[in-house]
């Protein structure tokens, strides 16, 4: 996507870099987990007044910057383009702040205390999608966007023990 400077629009977001990138990093995964919405969205033969409703609806909480990207991604017709804006501007905003975004699985809804003693066991400041995964059983699973991965799930330790047996 090289028509837009990433660099201008970290600078343009200047200190809400951090909250557009958790918006961006949201709204991907939820266009990800939602493969109708997400297709009649980069439908081009479907009315723009009617996608741009749609998107509207779906991102009516987010900042206002957030929302003016993708008004100017859908009227330019680069919606399709949102993972690699995601994934890239992340990227950036990581490497000047630090901060890592990341998907977190948890069997049950967690506190902020929970929340804050899983930051410490990662290492570093989190900005989190947390998602209620009842598949996990207990525990958790934190998925960094640059697709690290630290499982604290009783899933994941009953197929560790499982594998350890097999040996």
């Amino acid at each position: 996507m090289p028509d837009l400077d990433l660099q201008k629009l970290y600078e343009i977001a200047g200190s809400d870099a951090e909250k557009l990138a958790g918006e961006l990093y949201r709204f991907d995964h939820f266009l990800r987990e939602n493969h109708k919405i997400r297709d009649f969205l980069n439908d081009e033969n479907a009315a723009r007044e009617d996608r741009k409703k749609i998107l509207d609806e779906a991102v009516s909480a987010n900042s206002a910057i957030f929302k003016q990207l993708l008004d100017l991604l859908q009227e330019k017709n680069l919606l399709r383009e949102l993972p690699w804006l995601t994934d890239n501007f992340i990227r950036l905003v990581k490497e000047n702040t630090g901060i890592k975004f990341a998907e977190l699985r948890s069997a049950f809804p967690l506190q902020a205390k929970e929340l804050d003693n899983i930051q410490k066991i990662w290492g570093r400041k989190v900005n989190c999608l947390v998602v209620e995964d009842r598949e996990l059983i207990g525990g958790f699973v934190l998925t960094g966007a640059d697709g690290q991965v630290l499982d604290a799930s009783v899933q994941g330790q009953l197929g560790r023990l499982q594998r350890e047996m097999a040996q």
